[in-house]
C-alpha cells in the first residue's frame, strides 16, 4: 500500500486499487482503477475502456485494442477477480443474524 495525507494532515496508508459496480442493460459494469490505470469492463460486451491516467488523465485515449492496453486490462482483471473472491469470503456470513 502507498501512504497519503488524510484530512486532518495525518499519514495514512492508501489502496492500491479502488474497484466500482454498476448494473447495466441486464449485465454488470464493473472498474478498476490503480494510481496509473483504469479498466472499465463492460461485463458481455467485446469492448471495454482502459487508460492510462499517468498519461491521459482525461480519459482521451482508450487503449482497449492496443497490445499495452490488453496487457493492463489482463492484469487489472486478475486485481478484479482477486478483490471479488476476497470481498465475498469476508461478506458471506453478514446475514447470518438475521434468519
Amino acid at each position: 500500500m502507498a501512504s497519503g495525507w488524510g484530512l486532518e494532515g495525518e499519514d495514512q496508508a492508501l489502496r492500491d486499487h479502488v474497484f466500482a459496480e454498476f448494473p447495466s442493460s441486464g449485465s454488470m459494469m464493473t472498474m478498476v482503477r490503480s494510481r496509473d490505470w483504469k479498466l472499465v469492463d463492460f461485463g458481455d460486451k467485446p469492448y471495454g475502456q482502459v487508460f492510462n491516467m499517468a498519461e491521459d488523465p482525461n480519459e482521451v485515449n482508450n487503449l482497449w485494442d492496443d497490445s499495452t492496453g490488453q496487457k493492463k486490462a489482463q492484469e487489472l482483471r486478475d486485481v478484479m477477480r482477486n478483490w471479488l473472491v476476497e470481498s465475498n469470503l469476508k461478506t458471506c456470513g453478514w446475514q447470518a443474524g438475521w434468519r
